[in-house]
This record gives C-alpha cells, sequence and structure tokens, in this order.
C-alpha cells in the first residue's frame, strides 16, 4: 500500500493543502483544522486513504525542525499506545500480585519495588506502609516468643 502524501503550507496568511499524488485536489481555507478536515475527507473519498501532511511553514530549516518533533511526537504517542497494551495484558495479573504480596504483609513500598510499579501509584490504592510495617513487626515478635 503506497502512502499518500499531501502539503500544508501558510500562503499570503491562508492555508493551502496539495495532495502530491492527485495535484487535483487541493484545498484553501483561513483555518488549517478545518482545511486538514476538508482535504482528508476528499483524498479519503477519491483514494481510498488518508493522507500523510507534511507541514512547510517558514524556511527550510523551520519545515525540517517542524518535520523532526512531528516525527518524534507520532512515535512517542505510538511508543504510549504500545505501554498502554502491555500495561494491560498484564493488569489481572499485577492485580492479583498487589493482593497476593499485601496478604503476606509485604509494604506497598515493596510490592512496587517487587513488582517495578511506581511507588506512588502503589500506595495511593494500599496506603502508607506503615500498617504493613505494624504488622510485621508483630509477627516478628510472635516468632521471636
Amino acid at each position: 500500500m503506497t502512502t499518500i502524501t499531501s502539503t500544508a503550507a501558510l500562503v499570503d496568511d491562508e492555508w493551502v493543502l496539495r495532495c502530491v499524488d492527485y495535484p487535483a485536489i487541493e484545498h484553501h481555507g483561513a483555518w488549517l483544522d478545518d482545511v486538514v478536515v476538508q482535504h482528508r475527507t476528499m483524498v479519503h473519498d477519491f483514494a481510498g486513504e488518508t493522507p500523510r501532511i507534511e507541514f512547510v511553514v517558514g524556511d527550510p530549516s523551520t519545515a525540517s525542525r517542524i518535520a523532526a518533533v512531528r516525527c518524534a511526537s507520532e512515535r512517542a504517542r505510538a511508543m504510549r499506545a504500545e505501554a498502554r497494551a502491555l500495561e494491560e495484558a498484564v493488569a489481572d495479573d499485577r492485580d492479583a500480585l498487589v493482593a497476593r504480596l499485601t496478604e503476606l504483609n509485604v509494604a506497598p513500598s515493596e510490592i512496587a519495588e517487587i513488582l517495578g510499579l511506581s511507588v506512588r501509584a502503589v500506595r495511593d490504592e494500599l496506603g502508607s506502609d506503615e500498617e504493613a510495617r505494624i504488622a510485621r513487626r508483630i509477627l516478628r515478635t510472635l516468632h521471636q516468643s
């Protein structure tokens, strides 16, 4: 599948979007968001794909920096989505382990360390370490007697 590309340029205070692959598809407008919706809709209706838009604003150096930041943002968004999916895949097992470790008098901060979780998140869910520390002191006293 080929990627369809369009360019968006600010020309005389008006956005101009042109489809590189289908030059007859061109849109003009004062506001980028409106023009992008119109353009993407028409390209999709015509070619069956949503175009990738390259933004050409300012000099070549600025355009290059825009492209680099946009690429990094898209990668970060994809990585966050992948991380969320991975977190969701282990959520049931993680929750079961948190419950089991709590039963074993493991303190919230220790659970976080053992499972590689955020201490703050575990403490928000289970509370501070104090209860687990008190229980452990009592159990240690009982074991020593």
